[in-house]
């Protein structure tokens, strides 16, 4: 019984053990992905006769040695007006 209890216990903490550097090591590699991602988005809505002017622009993040990091960049503008509207959307990403 006592070798029963020992081998048990055994694979019990192995398991363990790797449940918890799994979880340690996935919560890094998510949270560095997650921090590279950049969202941009504008939206706009008005009735007959409006003007609407939209502008935009996404920088690029520079690190310590002056190179663009690899960010994944979402940009959007949405614009909705009724008849005898006026609509301008002015942007983009800026690499700089």
């Amino acid at each position: 019984m006592e070798q029963f209890i020992q081998w048990f216990f055994d694979g019990l903490g192995t398991e363990i053990f790797s449940l918890l550097i799994g979880a340690i090591g996935g919560g890094y590699i998510g949270f560095r992905i997650g921090k590279r991602k950049s969202k941009f988005e504008q939206m706009q809505e008005a009735g007959s006769g409006a003007e609407q002017c939209q502008q935009g622009t996404i920088r690029s993040k520079v690190d310590a040695d002056s190179k663009p990091k690899d960010t994944k960049t979402t940009f959007r503008q949405i614009q909705k007006a009724g008849d005898n509207s006026k609509q301008t959307q002015i942007g983009g990403q800026d690499d700089a």
